[in-house]
């Protein structure tokens, strides 16, 4: 597969899946797109394949979503590249907002959300 486009889910964690499931089959040369890489969706895939030393990857500033754009340049990752980018991925997991939304009902999520929202469209 030369060319691969994430469009899953609004998790970060769903980017992160669909990437480790196509990765081993895109050959070097091969090219990853990810819209919404600015956003939510975005939010781990974009520094997780910063640290990986065989991709080269950018955020492009075509929209106010951004788009990822990489380019695999090695088979395998050395391993402290793995190493750091499994890092970068726990702690991003483990982040006090990230448990929350995995604990606490989606409908608590979205009240606390609005009143996020409606305090920023209120200072600004």
């Amino acid at each position: 597969m030369d060319f691969a486009f994430l469009d899953g889910g609004n998790r970060p964690s769903e980017q992160i899946v669909e990437f480790e499931l196509l990765a081993p089959r895109i050959p070097v040369g091969g090219q990853l797109l990810a819209h919404d890489a600015k956003l939510r969706k975005g939010k781990w895939l974009v520094p997780y394949l910063a640290q990986l030393d065989n991709w080269k990857s950018e955020v492009q500033d075509v929209s106010t979503e951004g788009l990822l754009v990489a380019k695999k340049v090695a088979s395998q990752p050395s391993a402290e590249s793995l190493r750091r980018a499994r890092s970068t991925l726990l702690r991003l997991r483990c982040s006090p907002v990230e448990v929350a939304a995995a604990i606490l009902p989606s409908s608590v999520c979205g009240f606390f959300l609005g009143l996020l929202r409606d305090a920023y469209q209120t200072a600004f």
